[in-house]
């Protein structure tokens, strides 16, 4: 009875977020229902699995005690930075766009599946801005595909769903190609490129746009 009310409550997130791709409260949503419902075996698991995983843990140890990590990026603070840096590049991004760094409210990190949810969600202008994914319904579902690609979530996975289930109650076929292009794409790019999902971007602010995406090796979406 607790599975199928999971199954249901889970459907009902998923079907919410089809409505409205865009809102990022309905994409938490998804990840804290997921995470609240994950038995301690299985956070144990994915907590052994993180502190194996060398890039998590050398994010890991500045995250503890770097604040810097946890605090809202600052884009007037990178518009004051040289035109050719990464971090103007982003900002000046985040201003086209109209988007802003305050969109999510962390959540209390009492394991480190939390950790990296709230560190994922601050991070994820970032990754429309390096992966050319734009912020259309069918490029967050990309962007999701590319997270995928990255490393096996459930979350990025269920958060995909409503990107099929979206198309499947608008009856459009012509939206299919387009769907699938970005998910393909997205997974194929996200294997294909170097692992960036605990990467110290702050780190990186001050240096050379051109530079930090050559030595990224990310394969962008077209």
């Amino acid at each position: 009875m607790v599975k199928l009310f999971s199954i249901i409550r889970l459907s009902l997130l998923i079907n919410n977020l089809s409505k409205k791709p865009e809102d990022t409260s309905r994409v938490f949503a998804i990840v804290d229902f997921l995470i609240s419902r994950y038995p301690k075996k299985s956070i144990d698991k994915a907590e052994l699995t993180l502190r194996s995983n060398p890039n998590f843990v050398q994010f890991y140890e500045r995250y503890k005690d770097d604040e810097i990590l946890t605090n809202t990026i600052s884009l007037a603070h990178l518009q004051t930075l040289n035109t050719n840096t990464f971090g103007y590049r982003f900002a000046e991004f985040m201003y086209k766009n109209e988007l802003s760094t305050s969109f999510f409210t962390p959540t209390i990190e009492d394991n480190l599946l939390k950790v990296v949810r709230n560190r994922l969600a601050k991070t994820h202008d970032i990754f429309h801005f390096l992966t050319n994914f734009g912020t259309s319904p069918e490029n967050e579902f990309g962007l999701q595909a590319f997270y995928l690609g990255q490393e096996p979530s459930m979350a990025a996975f269920c958060i995909m769903l409503a990107g099929f289930l979206r198309v499947i109650k608008s009856l459009s076929v012509k939206e299919i190609p387009t769907l699938m292009n970005a998910i393909s794409k997205g997974y194929i790019n996200g294997t294909n490129s170097s692992s960036m999902l605990y990467i110290i971007w702050e780190d990186l602010w001050e240096l050379d746009y051109d530079e930090v995406i050559k030595s990224l090796n990310i394969h962008r979406f077209h």
